[in-house]
Formats: C-alpha cells, structure tokens, sequence
C-alpha cells in the first residue's frame, strides 16, 4: 500500500510540475504521440494491475476469486485505451486544421469512450459486489478511479487545448 500512495504521489507531483501548454499554439507530430503514448503506458499502464494489487491487499482466496474477474475487465478497459490512443493520435493528425466538424466528431468519440469506459466499470464492480461483496468493490472503486485520474491528469496537460477560431 505504501508503494502504491508513493507513485501514485509521485505521478501526481510529476502531473503538477509539467508546464502547462494550453496557450500556445503547438505543432504535434505523429513521433511526440507515440512517445507520449509510450509513456503513459510505462508510468501507469504497465504497473496498474500491481499497483490494484498492492492497494488491496488481498488474502490468498480473495486474489483467487478477483484476479480472473480482473483480467477481463482489464482486457476490456484496454481496448478501449486503445481507442482514445487513436483519438489522440486523429487530434494530432487534425490539430493544425481542424474545423468545427472534425472538433465534433473529436468531441462525440471522447464521450463515447468514456460512457463506455463508465459502462464497463460498473458492470465489473457490480460482479465484484456480489462475488466478493460491496466493500471490497468500493475500495476497488477508489483505487481504480484514483489510477484513472492520475492517467487523465497527464494525458490533459500534454495535450494542448484546440486552437481558437480565427
């Protein structure tokens, strides 16, 4: 648990620390996506499923009873990382010229990513509740959330706003 409060603060400071470039007009490339994107998938994706681990410091029967159920939620919260990986990757792609069209479809893809992403959460603690009761489904809930949040942090300040109308 100790580990996990540790790089959770550490990411959290990281997260702070990093320059706000939100105001300034910036060229993306295809390279900075795909580093940046590698990354995040080195600071938190590759550790998460320790990190969950850690914070919940499991019995052995309970690692037994959670850890498959894990694994599926997991598989399906990857693919949909993968999607918003593509939608950074279209962003950049569209950053210099975007119009109000391509800011829409931008737009409406994030809020289906993240409707799905809050779909399959809930399903998961719901399964996790009733298999393995409600308190350790809303810890679970925290320390997802807590991951999440730190993941959504560095994704947002890397990212530079869209550039105003002209």
């Amino acid at each position: 648990m100790r580990k996990f409060l540790i790089t959770a603060c550490a990411l959290a400071v990281l997260a702070v620390a990093l320059p706000l470039q939100a105001q300034q007009v910036v060229e993306i490339t295809e390279e900075d996506v795909d580093n940046f994107v590698g990354l995040l998938r080195a600071n938190i994706l590759d550790e998460r499923a320790d990190l969950v681990g850690q914070a919940m410091e499991f019995s052995a029967d309970e690692s037994a009873a959670f850890w498959p159920m894990y694994s599926e939620y997991d598989r399906a919260m990857t693919a949909l990382g993968q999607r918003r990986w593509e939608l950074i990757k279209d962003f950049a792609a569209s950053y210099e010229t975007m119009d109000d069209a391509t800011a829409a479809a931008l737009l409406q893809t994030s809020f289906e990513i993240r409707s799905e992403r809050m779909q399959q959460q809930f399903a998961f603690v719901e399964r996790l509740a009733a298999t393995m009761g409600a308190k350790i489904a809303a810890r679970f809930t925290q320390v997802d959330n807590q991951l999440t949040s730190l993941l959504d942090l560095q994704i947002a300040q890397q990212l530079p706003l869209v550039q105003k109308p002209q």
